[in-house]
Formats: structure tokens, sequence, C-alpha cells
């Protein structure tokens, strides 16, 4: 018995020491941010930015922000809103960057499980601009 459990530890360490790469992260197809220049959300001159999240296992979700220009090499996300479809929504660790879209690295973000057609206001966010961004999440799909 004894040397039944010291085989067993020692395959139980073997295994803590191996280093398995996170999986790839999902990414939205690319969209070009229409920037907030003035005026309120909605106007012309600051349009809402609407990222279905559909193609990525959320059937219904979107993401809704606006993006305001924050000197040459940024941009404020504001009026974060995520809303959920007939399925809820669940995304763990959602952020955005500009293309071309690395889903290997692991972003620190935001993780939301809401319940079937649910809105929520999320965390205003400042990322690096580009002309083109998707929305990445570690993990998304139907609320757990």
């Amino acid at each position: 018995m004894r040397r039944l459990l010291l085989l067993t530890a020692a395959a139980a360490a073997a295994c803590d020491q191996m280093q398995t790469p996170p999986d790839p992260n999902v990414a939205s197809p690319a969209f070009s941010p229409q920037l907030c220049t003035a005026g309120s959300a909605g106007d012309p001159t600051c349009p809402l930015n609407v990222v279905a999240l559909d193609s990525l296992g959320a059937p219904g979700a979107r993401l809704e922000f606006l993006a305001k220009p924050l000197g040459a090499n940024a941009l404020s996300i504001t009026n974060m809103v995520a809303s959920s479809g007939a399925a809820g929504l669940f995304a763990a660790g959602i952020w955005l960057e500009p293309t071309p879209c690395n889903t290997l690295e692991q972003g620190i973000g935001m993780t939301i499980d809401l319940g079937a057609n649910t809105i929520v206001e999320l965390t205003d966010l400042v990322v690096p601009s580009g002309a083109q961004m998707c929305m990445i999440a570690s993990a998304i799909g139907p609320s757990r």
C-alpha cells in the first residue's frame, strides 16, 4: 500500500510540472471601429459600434460601444454594453485589440455570464487604436 501511494504521489508531481499550452482564444471577425468625434451617442458624429457574437458560438449576443480617439495611438472604449440572445451569454477574458488579432495571447479582460435576453453595462477600456479591430475572448458561448 505504501509503495502504491508513493508512485501515485510521484506521478501527480510529474503531471503538475508539465506545461500545457493554453487553448487559443476566439476572435470576432475584424471590424473597422467607427469613431465618436463629437456629439452624443447615436449622432452621425458619434456612431455606436456593434459586434455580433453569433459566429463565436453565442447566437443573438452582441457587444456595443463607443470608440473615442485618445491621442494618436489609443481609443477610449466607453458606453460598452453586452447583450445576450435567447441562450444567454458567457464570455471570459473579453478584450479588444487591433488586427492582426493574436488569439494565442492570454489577455486580462472582463468575464460575464448573462441569462437569456439580458443587457449589462461593462467597464470602460483604453485600447491601442487600429484601422481594424477584433473582440477576443478566452471562452464564449451560451450562459453557464
